[in-house]
């Protein structure tokens, strides 16, 4: 099993993350978390963030997982508590969670948690291995 809490608590946050994370928590921009297995809060295994995409009432989500650490749906379990937590703060109606259509792993997440596809869109690649078109999921809360 693995923790996922707040960076701001994480043991050496300011030496991983950037320093802004904090005030950004604070003022309602971002919310940045660190996986770490309960046990040893110095080993990060990945992290996840939710922060406003524009529309009034609905956080974004985002998630990684370290490559040794994936295929043990530590990314499903990540996403699923973004997600609880997102939707319990005060004025959210919706979250969403966008990624890359060749990321099939990814992809795989958002239905499974409730979601549904709202578009595809084209979106400029981060990587190689990114089709530049991004899947837009949606949960509505209910």
């Amino acid at each position: 099993m693995a923790s996922l809490g707040p960076a701001s608590a994480h043991p050496g946050g300011d030496r991983r993350l950037p320093r802004r994370t904090g005030r950004d928590w604070d003022a309602g921009r971002s919310f940045v978390y660190v996986l770490t297995p309960p046990d040893r809060l110095d080993q990060v295994l990945g992290g996840g963030a939710m922060f406003p995409n524009g529309e009034e009432g609905v956080l974004e989500i985002g998630y990684w997982i370290c490559s040794p650490a994936t295929g043990r749906g530590l990314a499903t379990r990540a996403a699923a508590a973004l997600t609880e937590e997102g939707l319990g703060l005060p004025g959210i109606k919706a979250m969403e969670i966008h990624c890359d259509q060749a990321n099939a792993r990814s992809a795989g997440i958002p239905p499974r948690l409730g979601y549904r596809l709202l578009r595809i869109e084209p979106d400029e690649p981060q990587t190689p291995a990114e089709a530049g078109r991004s899947m837009v999921w949606r949960h509505d809360g209910t």
